[in-house]
């Protein structure tokens, strides 16, 4: 299904070309460009969520609460907003958003011919309210479910029962910690 989604180019070493381009052209040629990951954390524990069966990438294993890109000339907190309503149906306080951190990832999925190559900016956000609450788009999220942050550390040790996104490593450690370290768990 194609995409015309406007996002920003970005050089290899993250920093944005000011140069819009369409999604799909930016994973068909592997150009560099930003996206959002908002770990979200109810009175149930951490949402996650299983990614729809027709994504391009990853489908049916359990992800981040809200992922997606950023559109072009949007903050990233704008962005991580933006896509916590899409997919979950939550408004959130752009204000109370906790950033964790930046990582950069590579990804060549082969049956797609997707090539991502994300700088992704990663926040946490303790949402008030319960995962009862929640509103899927079913373009995007197959289910959600909470976890609790040990239980998601064993998940990632085994990648078992969750069978979750193999982000990098470093990726998954700045999660753990912040979420260690955040007041919001």
């Amino acid at each position: 299904m194609a995409s015309y989604e406007i996002i920003e180019a970005f050089n290899s070493r993250g920093m944005g070309l000011n140069r819009p381009i369409l999604k799909d052209i930016a994973h068909k040629k592997g150009i560099p460009h930003a996206t959002i990951h908002l770990w979200i954390v109810c009175k149930e524990g951490i949402i996650i969520q299983q990614r729809s069966k027709n994504k391009d990438t990853y489908p049916l294993l359990w992800d981040v609460s809200v992922a997606g890109h950023i559109n072009y000339k949007e903050d990233p907190t704008a962005a991580a907003k933006r896509e916590a309503k899409e997919e979950l149906g939550i408004d959130i306080a752009i204000d109370k958003l906790m950033e964790l951190g930046r990582v950069y990832e590579v990804h060549y999925h082969k049956k797609t011919k997707v090539m991502d190559r994300e700088f992704k900016t990663i926040f946490a956000y303790n949402f008030s309210g319960s995962i009862k609450e929640v509103k899927i788009q079913k373009e995007e999220v197959e289910a959600v479910r909470s976890i609790d942050l040990t239980h998601l550390k064993t998940s990632l040790k085994s990648n078992s029962p969750n069978h979750m996104v193999p982000h990098k490593e470093s990726y998954y450690n700045i999660i753990c910690k912040g979420l260690t370290k955040s007041k919001i768990y």
